[in-house]
């Protein structure tokens, strides 16, 4: 779906509006030069650093002065704002010891804008002068969120952000409380103060330290769509602008009621959809572009406004800043919950992916508790191709705490569970061409969630060992492919109510990583950038939304000879103009027809491996009517509802419901393709990613597993429940200590060195054993999984 000339020119308009220059909006009434009382003394390095991501030895990285770095940092949260004193300062010193570079630190404008529009630069620099008294060789990356302070709020009523539930019974995450999102008057608004920001920091000493920017705003500052929850935004600055993208699409409101099926007198009176419509649907789990056209068109409106928000402000920190600086944001979200789909506004990924002011992406870690596979909440694969780094945000707790007062399975019980959560997470990044950050949500909040002797050396570990690969040419042997669709999620129910996608994406996404595998997940926008002579087996997921030429590339590039390629469920269903069952047996190239069998179970075979489908809550079922396929499965009733079918040289599976099944099967379909499994004997709730030279395993159950090397020599290894390892793909080794990482030997004992025994900077080993000494105990807060807004701003 594309916007037509029009409405791209609306939208560049409305970017413009937030590079009004300072002097027109603001005057003369701007904060003079920081004041020098109170900021802390550092010692000041010299030269200024300038800094790019850029690709190194095969690995998409962050060039500071023309170095390259892995993509890995240390961040407090907006708690712990006191750098300079206090846990704070002990955290920090701490992961300075460990030789990590790269700080990022939280500032908000509610925190620093007067309302007089002067900016507390002191304040600021105080902040960043507290890390730099630490680590004068320190990095730093500015986090500011941009979020609208309440005296701005109170002053600009209308702009607010409105739900289309009139009185929620609980207004949660600021649906009437915080801006719209489409407010003009907020983008300039927070333009113009971001601008501002940068200008006078630029000025200051500890501006010359900084390497990049991360841009906040939206719910947690993410940019999910303030009132989630309660369907917005039914506010007078988005009917607006809905108006307006209605009528340059559709380019008269005649033209517009009849495509919406409404009656609206004037566009003036155009209204978003109540919350009833948004979850109507008129052909069973999908919407029809023919009927919920009204729906489809909004949904559309907002990610393109949320999208043109975030980088009009990128584009600013670009410009703005003097000197070369990376920009980051949170944005691409596909897996986890309430963060995605299309009301959630993280889903124009083809405008911020190829955005040329936006450098690296970020976002917590998915399947969050113990018992999750951990794995990034985007595709960090499209993320690369795109020539932008991914950088998880690891804000998970350890036994010492979290913001929440939560228990096992959301937090580990003990030490070696904490550290296993940590190489989980970590092993992503090491294997998928990503990074991390450490982002702190200790104790109280004030940080030091990892303040332990044994935390702190795998800390040192991880960041050795991705230094060490760093230097090597980065590979990944996977021969199976996943493709994901955001613009799908256009057709489905909000994510709240959507049983369909959720278990074409998250559950198979950890089956995928427990079969032992070489898997790349990639978004359907990104297929013709790889290269698909390497893939055995192509999967495609929630791809119900397909356009002519998407059709015409899988026909003619993927679906060749001796390959392997499975569709699922409504794959191919709609164009974006109908519904239609007989455009998906075109693509498929095996006859299919929608069914009423909605209820009765499904049960598959392939190989010797036999499982029923898990397809509770969908509702869309289809089977196969192919006489020239092979059956492979039936409902209750006997229709078929999987098989498969060469189509000219190429083997294709069909299921017609999703593809939810236990490990052994997908293990079954895997073999059938023909691919290479790096690992045997896996079970559920085991998760592997290879790349990078390595394979990372997380096991819940633990037990007997076999590492297959690249030098055919299999690695029979035993691990306790709940524990990570790492493994050389080359030999089988185990990578889970410094010296092993290196090339030392094979045990597997848990973690559970001492600070003594970590390899720290040169003069760095006394005063972390003095942060550890002082450290307190753990205590814990606040009952969330992610950070709790402040009551007093919305």
């Amino acid at each position: 779906m594309k916007q037509v000339a029009r409405m791209k020119a609306l939208l560049i308009l409305r970017s413009c509006v937030l590079a009004v220059p300072l002097a027109a909006v603001l005057g003369a009434d701007t904060a003079g030069p920081a004041a020098s009382a109170d900021i802390p003394h550092w010692r000041r390095t010299e030269g200024q650093l300038e800094a790019k991501v850029g690709s190194y030895k095969g690995r998409n990285v962050i060039f500071v002065n023309s170095k390259p770095m892995a993509p890995l940092m240390y961040s407090g949260t907006e708690h712990s704002r006191e750098t300079w004193v206090g846990q704070p300062r002990a955290s920090i010193e701490a992961f300075s010891a460990l030789g990590y570079e790269i700080v990022q630190t939280d500032m908000w404008l509610k925190y620093s804008l007067r309302p007089d529009g002067t900016l507390d630069v002191a304040g600021l620099r105080r902040q960043l002068a507290g890390i730099l008294e630490v680590n004068p060789d320190a990095k730093l990356v500015v986090r500011i969120n941009v979020s609208a302070p309440r005296w701005w709020l109170e002053q600009h009523p209308a702009e607010r952000c409105k739900t289309t539930v009139e009185q929620p019974e609980k207004d949660v995450f600021g649906g009437n409380r915080a801006e719209s999102l489409a407010s003009e008057a907020y983008a300039a608004f927070a333009g113009r103060y971001l601008k501002l920001f940068l200008e006078q920091l630029s000025q200051t000493p500890e501006g010359d330290r900084v390497i990049g920017f991360h841009i906040g705003g939206g719910v947690y500052g993410e940019w999910h769509y303030y009132g989630i929850y309660n369907e917005p935004d039914a506010s007078e600055p988005m009917k607006k602008t809905f108006g307006a993208f209605a009528l340059a699409r559709y380019g008269s409101l005649e033209r517009v009621n009849a495509a919406w099926r409404t009656a609206f007198a004037t566009l003036s009176d155009v209204s978003v959809p109540s919350f009833a419509r948004r979850y109507e649907l008129a052909d069973g789990d999908f919407r029809d572009p023919q009927y919920d056209r009204y729906v489809i068109d909004y949904y559309e409106c907002q990610q393109a406004v949320v999208a043109s928000l975030v980088n009009g402000l990128a584009k600013i920190a670009k410009e703005a800043w003097p000197r070369p600086a990376v920009v980051g944001l949170f944005y691409g979200y596909f897996y986890g919950g309430w963060t995605v789909g299309a009301q959630a506004s993280q889903f124009d990924i083809k405008t911020l992916f190829r955005s040329p002011y936006v450098d690296y992406f970020s976002g917590p870690y998915a399947s969050r508790n113990m018992l999750g596979s951990g794995v990034p909440r985007s595709l960090v694969q499209s993320v690369a191709l795109n020539g932008k780094v991914w950088i998880t945000e690891h804000d998970g707790g350890t036994h010492l705490g979290h913001v929440g007062d939560v228990k096992f399975p959301d937090l580990p019980r003990d030490e070696a569970e904490s550290i296993a959560r940590m190489r989980r997470n970590f092993m992503y990044g090491l294997t998928d061409n990503a990074g991390q950050w450490w982002y702190d949500f200790g104790p109280k909040n004030k940080s030091g969630s990892w303040n332990s002797p044994a935390m702190l050396a795998e800390a040192k570990r991880l960041l050795d060992l991705a230094n060490a690969r760093l230097e090597q040419p980065y590979e990944k042997p996977s021969d199976v492919l996943v493709v994901y669709d955001m613009e799908s999620f256009l057709l489905m129910r909000p994510a709240k109510a959507d049983r369909l996608t959720t278990k074409i994406t998250e559950s198979m996404t950890d089956s995928l990583l427990g079969t032992g595998a070489a898997v790349d997940r990639i978004f359907l926008m990104d297929l013709d950038a790889v290269d698909l002579s390497r893939y055995k087996l192509v999967i495609f997921g929630n791809t119900f939304l397909l356009s002519q030429a998407q059709r015409a590339l899988i026909k003619q590039r993927v679906m060749t000879s001796g390959r392997t390629v499975v569709f699922m469920s409504g794959a191919g269903y709609s164009d974006g103009k109908s519904n239609s069952s007989a455009a998906m047996s075109d693509l498929i190239g095996i006859r299919i027809e929608k069914t009423t069998d909605a209820e009765s179970p499904v049960t598959a075979t392939i190989g010797s491996e036999t499982a029923e489908l898990d397809a509770r809550g969908v509702t869309s079922r289809f089977t196969v009517t192919d006489a020239e396929a092979r059956a492979l499965g039936a409902s209750r009733s006997g229709a078929t509802v999987a098989a498969v079918k060469d189509v000219q040289g190429c083997r294709v599976y069909y299921f017609g419901v999703p593809l939810k099944a236990p490990l052994p099967f997908f293990k079954a379909l895997l073999r059938e393709a023909g691919v290479r499994f790096w690992l045997e004997n896996t079970v559920e709730q085991d998760y592997a990613s290879i790349g990078g030279g390595m394979i990372g395993l997380y096991s819940v159950q633990g037990g007997d597993k076999t590492i297959k090397p690249q030098n055919g020599i299999p690695v029979q290894v035993s691990l306790p429940p709940f524990s990570a390892q790492y493994f050389d793909l080359r030999t089988g080794a185990s990578l889970n200590t410094v010296r092993q990482a290196f090339g030392g030997g094979t045990g597997l004992a848990r973690n559970r060195d001492s600070a003594a025994n970590i390899a720290l900077k040169p003069g760095k080993a006394a005063k972390l054993n003095g942060v550890l000494q002082g450290s307190k105990g753990a205590t814990l807060s606040h009952n969330r999984f992610e950070p709790e807004r402040p009551k007093s701003n919305p």
